[in-house]
């Protein structure tokens, strides 16, 4: 489904929205960040995946810390150029009386900056603090409002977005361009 209306979309009880790419574009600096996080994790990698990141900290705390301010230090210093999605005021109305979710791999502390630019509120918002993996977001958003994962409608811009939407049992709504 690309940006359309879904069948039987009035049997919805939740939205799930994916963040960059979805509902605002923020150009973060890729190959800086990617430039600091190999000098601090030592990797010899052009792209450095969060995936890699997750395995490389997860038990060392304060390197994860170290890496999280690298990405969050990107994203605030991409925040004056972000651009929101002009398809992000129509979901205010399409979506009105529905419980609405955030999942982002960005960082807390930007999430903070960009929500005011948002046209409505989330009932619930998770993070990269809470997880680096999208399945483990969408369940957990599943789980928090105990809804059955058909009644959930996952929006967002990636391959990623809809296979882990789709794990979960959720329907899918592809929106951007990658």
């Amino acid at each position: 489904m690309e940006g359309g209306r879904l069948e039987e979309e009035d049997n919805l009880e939740l939205v799930i929205f994916d963040l960059d790419g979805t509902l605002v574009k923020i150009p973060i600096d890729y190959p800086k960040m990617y430039t600091q996080l190999r000098e601090l994790l030592g990797l010899n990698a052009d792209v450095v995946r969060l995936k890699q990141v997750d395995e490389l900290t997860k038990n060392d705390p304060d390197l994860r810390r170290r890496a999280f301010q690298i990405l969050t230090a990107a994203e605030i210093e991409a925040l004056p150029k972000l651009t929101v999605n002009p398809q992000t005021a129509d979901f205010k109305e399409r979506f009105k009386g529905l419980k609405k979710a955030l999942v982002t791999l960005q960082g807390r502390e930007t999430v903070n900056c960009i929500l005011p630019r948002i046209p409505f509120k989330f009932d619930l918002v998770v993070t990269r603090e809470n997880s680096l993996d999208r399945l483990e977001q969408i369940r957990h958003v599943i789980d928090t409002f105990r809804v059955r994962p058909e009644k959930v409608l996952v929006i967002g811009d990636r391959l990623n977005d809809k296979m882990c939407a789709e794990q979960a049992g959720c329907r899918f709504m592809k929106v951007g361009e990658s």
